[in-house]
């Protein structure tokens, strides 16, 4: 008879295994007990029993620490993001939800752990998009972060690969060419108003 996955310990592993997040159950002192998947460059094996902050840059560490302290002390949960250098010399981001639990009088920590690290470069990106552009109020020319002034077409180009062409609006072709809505302009394309 197929009992499903009730309290079969091993169908429960698979539907762990299957999740695309990282669930890690920890000690009180953070110490990995069981993690369902690790990255690439890592052996499950290997991780288990060593202290998940062994795999924080220096600064997620305290973060860490501190999350941990938090839910030792009031039994809530907590929510970080974590920085974790890479095999390759980068760094991954993740966002770790650390929740208390109680196991046969045993205090311990599930931690579900998502890789959020093309979230921030989109988020990185669209800081930057929204930053303060000086702008010349004569000539247009945009003042880049090390002070220069460019063209708008070069900045452009520079932060966000951006190719620029030319051509004439309609509202300009009638300013500067004469022309009247429905001739041709200088560039072989119809003007026409908005």
């Amino acid at each position: 008879m197929d009992r499903g996955l009730d309290g079969d310990a091993e169908a429960l592993a698979r539907v762990l295994e299957a999740l695309p997040e990282m669930v890690v159950v920890l000690d009180r002192e953070g110490t990995i007990r069981y993690i369902n998947h690790v990255e690439e460059n890592y052996d499950r094996k290997e991780v288990l029993g060593t202290p998940i902050d062994a795999y924080l840059a220096p600064d997620s560490k305290e973060v860490f620490r501190a999350a941990v302290e938090s839910v030792l002390a009031t039994g809530k949960e907590e929510e970080h993001e974590y920085q974790v250098p890479a095999p390759d010399g980068g760094i991954q981001w993740y966002r770790g939800r650390i929740v208390p639990f109680r196991d046969a009088g045993e205090f311990g920590m599930v931690m579900m752990v998502t890789n959020i690290s093309e979230l921030k470069t989109v988020q990185e990106a669209a800081d930057q998009l929204r930053r303060l552009l000086p702008i010349c109020s004569w000539c247009d020319k945009i003042q880049s972060e090390k002070g220069e002034w460019v063209t708008i077409e070069a900045h452009l180009e520079t932060e966000s690969g951006t190719k620029v062409s030319h051509g004439l609006c309609p509202d300009c072709y009638r300013d500067q060419a004469g022309g009247d809505d429905g001739e041709e302009g200088p560039n072989g394309n119809v003007a026409s108003s908005p």
